[in-house]
């Protein structure tokens, strides 16, 4: 057997073997063999020509030009920037797959049109008037409450877009095969640390992956069953704002229930030791049925557990908001820019404070630069640009 191997080799290297009258292929010079060595062969990159600075590179002092502005862009798109990158405002968004996160969603707007009927029927129309000032105070922040869940469930929490993709590896001019050898492995320590490997787009800081939604969620703080949804850049607003009425509204609930308690406790006492010469008569919300009785106690037992989350969960979320640090980056040991409370939460709103930040109204200008800053300057990072020609780039989000 060791014979015929050997026999096959000299075979297959000779160059002018025939077999019946033809003249056999040499055997590195066969078109198949050609055509995978061509394969394997990488085509060079193309050159990208720099832009064009009318001072230095590292002058970030000098006003820039609108063709150095345009320049700059024309380099990074060279290099695979495809922005302005898509924020998914406005584009419908829903998480319909998570079936735990869909349950909860039902139940928590579900808790709310009971605890309103239940206050209809048995508060407001026996008692406190359709049409008084605490009807119409529990109308609104009920409302709110419903509102700022929808919005925080269909709104797109600030996902980074698949083609958001790393730049093309910048050219690293050096002196000796060492100091290239360090600076490979330094760009891989910066590629795998702003990229993600399952998504092969760009991690901006403060972003983490969700596998809820399979994206690298900008500012993400957690994902909430509760809201259906990643509580994050576009969505934290919501998400407070909806803590926020949601305890009201069980602070309310808690506030007219035991009202209507103390009310028919002083009634009955009255009827008691009015005098048996005197009748009085019991008001009709003293007069309860069975249903009106598991209701008022359902009612009851709905404002405590959730009154007790919804402060839990606001004093949770004002701690992060005060030390500018999400819920993720907490456990991971991080922490954010120091800052006031107040500028936290401006960042969250993307605006000053005003009346409009207790209305569940649409994402800010600002806010949506803040998205694409933040990739931007993540693209940037792997980018590794000159200062002047980063500035030029960052112009549109400055």
């Amino acid at each position: 057997m060791d014979h015929l191997h050997a026999n096959w080799l000299v075979v297959l290297v000779e160059v002018d073997i025939k077999f019946e009258d033809s003249v056999a292929v040499p055997y590195f010079d066969h078109p198949w063999i050609m055509s995978r060595a061509r394969k394997k062969e990488q085509p060079a990159p193309p050159v990208i020509p720099p832009p064009t600075l009318t001072v230095a590179g590292d002058d970030v002092d000098t006003a820039l030009t609108p063709a150095e502005i345009a320049d700059a862009l024309r380099y990074a798109k060279d290099r695979r920037w495809n922005g302005p990158l898509v924020d998914g405002l406005n584009q419908f968004w829903w998480v319909y797959d998570d079936c735990c996160g869909l349950v909860c969603a039902i139940i928590t707007v579900g808790l709310h049109f009971f605890a309103y009927w239940a206050q209809w029927t048995y508060i407001f129309k026996p008692w406190l008037g359709l049409f008084g000032v605490p009807h119409l105070i529990y109308t609104f922040l009920a409302f709110m409450a419903v509102a700022s869940h929808t919005r925080c469930q269909f709104t797109a929490p600030g996902v980074v877009p698949n083609n958001a993709k790393p730049p093309s590896k910048p050219e690293f001019n050096t002196d000796t095969k060492e100091e290239q050898e360090q600076l490979n492995i330094y760009y891989g320590k910066m590629h795998s640390r702003y990229t993600h490997h399952r998504t092969g787009t760009l991690k901006p800081r403060t972003s983490h992956y969700c596998h809820e939604v399979d994206a690298v969620v900008i500012k993400m703080d957690h994902y909430c069953p509760w809201v259906n949804n990643v509580v994050a850049l576009f969505t934290q607003k919501y998400f407070l704002l909806f803590v926020f009425y949601t305890c009201l509204t069980c602070i309310f609930c808690a506030i007219t229930l035991g009202g209507r308690f103390f009310s028919c406790y002083r009634s009955n006492a009255r009827a008691k030791y009015s005098g048996w010469q005197q009748t009085h008569k019991k008001p009709l919300w003293c007069k309860p049925d069975t249903t009106d009785t598991v209701v008022t106690i359902c009612n009851v037992i709905e404002a405590i557990i959730f009154g007790i989350f919804t402060i839990a969960m606001g004093c949770d979320q004002a701690e992060a908001i005060a030390e500018n640090t999400n819920y993720i980056d907490r456990l991971q040991k991080k922490k954010g820019d120091k800052q006031t409370l107040l500028q936290s939460m401006e960042d969250i709103w993307g605006e000053p404070f005003g009346w409009r930040w207790f209305f569940p109204l649409a994402p800010t200008k600002t806010l949506r630069k803040d998205f694409q800053k933040f990739c931007k300057e993540t693209w940037l990072k792997l980018a590794m640009m000159e200062p002047r020609v980063a500035k030029a780039f960052l112009n549109d989000v400055q």
